[in-house]
């Protein structure tokens, strides 16, 4: 589980961040180890509130996310979020 929830985190990471930087023409900008680490402590923390909403907070307007638990790409907001309601029972 412990496993999942970390290939969860990092897919999820580079969703959240990664489309930002998508959107961009220009070269991506330079992010360090504490930056990441400090992405990864707030998705983690969100998670442990168990609020969908405020897990959903972390991904952009546009996001794009590819669960694990599931086989439908989550295109919008609302989606996310529902994707954490069930992800989190």
């Amino acid at each position: 589980m412990k496993q999942n929830v970390m290939a969860l985190a990092v897919m999820s990471l580079t969703g959240v961040f990664g489309m930002a930087q998508a959107q961009q023409t220009a070269t991506c900008a330079n992010t360090s180890e504490k930056e990441v680490s400090a992405w990864f402590d707030r998705w983690n923390d969100s998670l442990k509130t168990q609020d969908s909403e405020t897990v959903t907070a972390n991904y952009a307007k546009d996001a794009v996310l590819l669960p694990t638990v599931s086989n439908m790409p989550r295109t919008n907001h609302e989606e996310i979020r529902a994707y954490f309601v069930d992800f989190q029972k």
